[in-house]
């Protein structure tokens, strides 16, 4: 007994010298529900984060990114890895997040990323489903800085003249088959198009409109079409340069 004596009676002197407060209930509870806050936030980026990469990866975009390149560098750039990487990122914080929260560890860790990856693409499956992926995309396309660069490569996999792939802005329609094209370097084109095109096909292709064309390089300016792709994916990116673009154009 006199050992637990001695125990309470420094306990309660160190508690007098160091002037120890008991910490308030409301902080504990704050700290939980912040947890479980940033944990729903997590978890609602990670399903936007799903859905497009579900609407980026659309077997039909894919497939004829892929038959027009053997090039695995470029295939590479065709795939939503910054998606990807985002979906990943916000899984973990949701985990992070639940595991601190006042009951979290009661959870199982396998149990726990179960639930949340399925769950993550349940909602992603929703989201796109209902049309959100493809909107959040095009306002990304349209204001989002790095968009060609980091949240969607593909525009670069387009955007290689000298491998026949020319992708850009119509400018300017000269006749028929001739046009102006500005590309995402704001370098102008003048684009050519073959006997192939002539015919339905070209109706596609109007001014202020984003394109994609194959073909090959005639000279530094020119370019050969053989065949015209519509609007894909990320092709809002193009519009953000529209107004520059065809002010540009027209002082040359």
């Amino acid at each position: 007994m006199s050992l637990d004596n001695n125990f309470d009676s420094g306990l309660l002197e160190k508690i007098k010298e160091q002037n120890l407060q008991p910490t308030p209930v409301w902080h504990f509870l704050l700290k939980n529900y912040v947890m479980w806050g940033l944990g729903f936030l997590s978890l609602s980026f990670g399903a936007i984060s799903v859905s497009l990469i579900l609407f980026l990866s659309q077997i039909d975009d894919l497939s004829l990114t892929i038959a027009n390149s053997q090039d695995l560098e470029d295939i590479l750039l065709i795939f939503p890895i910054f998606w990807i990487m985002c979906s990943v990122i916000f899984i973990f914080a949701v985990f992070y997040n639940i595991k601190h929260t006042k009951r979290g560890y009661r959870y199982s860790p396998l149990t726990l990323s179960g639930v949340i990856i399925i769950s993550s693409f349940v909602l992603g499956f929703a989201i796109n489903a209902a049309g959100f992926g493809e909107t959040i995309d095009q306002q990304f396309s349209h204001h989002a800085p790095l968009y060609d660069r980091l949240i969607n490569p593909r525009i670069n996999f387009w955007s290689q003249p000298d491998k026949g792939r020319l992708s850009g802005m119509i400018v300017e329609k000269k006749g028929s088959s001739t046009f102006r094209l500005i590309d995402k370097n704001n370098h102008i084109w003048i684009v050519e198009v073959g006997d192939v095109l002539v015919g339905d096909a070209v109706d596609v292709v109007e001014v202020n409109t984003p394109i994609h064309f194959f073909g090959s390089i005639a000279d530094n300016d020119s370019f050969r079409a053989k065949k015209v792709m519509p609007p894909m994916h990320g092709d809002g990116f193009f519009y953000r340069f529209q107004v520059k673009q065809t002010a540009g154009v027209a002082n040359q």
